[in-house]
């Protein structure tokens, strides 16, 4: 097969005198034998159905609770009822999902009304947690959906969604975008950490050859402990085949001691420099590893430009005048936004040696990167899902009704002043301390609740419109 196919609703079945009366099908499987490595093959389900249709009850009273919200991104709590009575402990009102003839629930989101529904989750409980919703732009329109799917799981009821509108953009923090290189730091508990926080660390790192150079100067201590420093607001833009000349220098520890054999600095590490070479968003090598500690100064088939200091030796210039090196830009990097990562490690712990993770008493360091060129870029291995997922099935559920649509106007609000808290899209509200004690509650579409005599501190607000749940907090001084 030279172009990727699917073989889907492949049925097979069996005559009923192929299996003799008594009998008790114990299991099924599938067996897949070739001798082909160009394919794979992906099982979503293997079943035995003898045409049995249940249908199961209907989803009802669907809420959802914001829980975190930015100007780009949104986390949910969704919970809902079902329609169908208790029978094996209706003295309690307790209904199992069995009594409802229900096997799990389905979790579905589209953007806009009209928009293309995709499912997102599945779970047998009652709840649910949608987290990292995020959004392409400022005006779209998040909708959240729930339906049962039958124990005979081709049965589906209609889902029940919920418009979940969006909070003023102004009044909201700014989406900030993950860091994918991973974190690399000194590990705390390693011999000598006290000291390396207070005298390893880079003080200059400069360059010159590039279309932008660095200029980092006066560098001093990490105050969080962690020997990482963040310099990605200073960008170093190169282009493909560029060679660049770099000085690094470190804090001179030559005074701090009594002689120089007993200077404690990053003369006692070696350094290594690893740049995002095809735009993957980590230093990553094409066997998915990093190499550990070589003899070669650069790793050519990885992302590693430079190594410089001794193994298990030190290398005074570190600190004295600073040591300078060149490396060149490959050909094929691929040109965007990029990423310079400096680390060292101590030169006595060479398995140590890696862009992310752990280093020993060391100090590490990244750069904001750009590459710029003409020739095709590297392409980085993408093992994520390609394409766009088909609509779930049933959308509608077999209803005659269709989907269910609950529609909500605006975001609730909360603004205090004065001992008053002043509610907008509100129907009910509940405050609660800090510590989470109850303090009052209001209902009937309150638009403000006195709050005089409460004492000064920090409160939170919990807010229902329709069927969307928001929290704020506020402070009384």
């Amino acid at each position: 097969m030279t172009q990727p196919g699917f073989l889907k609703g492949l049925e097979v079945k069996i005559a009923a005198d192929a299996i003799a009366a008594g009998d008790i099908i114990e299991r099924i499987g599938l067996r897949v034998k070739g001798n082909d490595d160009n394919y794979k093959l992906l099982v979503g389900q293997l079943e035995i159905n003898d045409k049995t249709i249940s249908a199961p009850a209907n989803v009802k009273n669907l809420n959802v609770e914001v829980k975190e919200e930015t100007q780009g991104s949104m986390a949910m709590k969704l919970f809902w009822e079902v329609d169908a009575e208790a029978k094996a402990r209706a003295d309690w009102g307790l209904l199992f999902n069995d009594e409802a003839n229900i096997h799990h629930f389905e979790i579905m989101y589209k953007v806009g009304e009209g928009g293309r529904v995709a499912e997102v989750g599945r779970t047998t409980t009652w709840s649910a947690y949608l987290g990292d919703i995020f959004f392409d732009s400022a005006d779209d329109v998040p909708y959240v959906g729930v339906r049962a799917v039958s124990n005979d799981l081709k049965t589906y009821s209609p889902i029940v969604w919920v418009k979940v509108p969006r909070a003023n953009a102004a009044q909201l923090p700014e989406l900030v975008e993950e860091d994918t290189y991973g974190v690399s730091a000194m590990n705390p508990a390693c011999e000598g950490a006290d000291i390396a926080r207070k005298q390893r660390y880079v003080t200059d790192v400069t360059t010159t050859g590039a279309d932008q150079d660095l200029n980092f100067t006066n560098g001093g201590p990490v105050k969080d402990g962690s020997q990482y420093a963040d310099h990605r607001d200073m960008v170093l833009k190169v282009s493909q085949g560029q060679t660049i000349t770099m000085t690094i220098k470190c804090k001179d520890t030559t005074n701090d001691h009594p002689g120089t054999a007993n200077a404690d600095g990053l003369r006692w590490c070696f350094a290594g420099g690893w740049m995002d070479l095809n735009g993957s968003g980590d230093f990553d090598h094409p066997l998915g590893i990093t190499p550990f500690e070589t003899g070669e100064e650069t790793d050519p088939e990885g992302e590693r430009l430079f190594k410089v200091g001794k193994t298990r030796a030190g290398t005074p210039e570190f600190e004295t005048e600073g040591i300078t090196f060149s490396f060149t830009v490959p050909a094929d990097a691929t040109p965007g936004k990029s990423r310079l990562r400096i680390v060292f490690s101590d030169a006595w712990f060479a398995g140590m040696f890696l862009p992310t993770g752990l280093h020993a008493k060391g100090f590490s360091m990244d750069f904001g990167c750009e590459i710029a060129g003409d020739n095709p870029g590297r392409t980085a291995a993408d093992t994520r899902d390609q394409g766009v997922a088909d609509e779930p099935e049933l959308l509608e559920g077999g209803s005659v009704s269709g989907v269910v649509d609950v529609v909500n106007n605006g975001a609730s609000e909360a603004v205090y002043a004065d001992g008053v808290l002043y509610l907008t899209n509100v129907e009910k509200a509940w405050v609660y301390s800090a510590d989470g004690k109850f303090v009052k509650f209001a209902s009937a579409n309150p638009k403000a609740m006195s709050l005089e005599g409460v004492a000064p501190g920090a409160y939170i607000v919990k807010m229902q419109y329709q069927n969307v749940i928001r929290t704020a907090k506020f402070l009384v001084k």
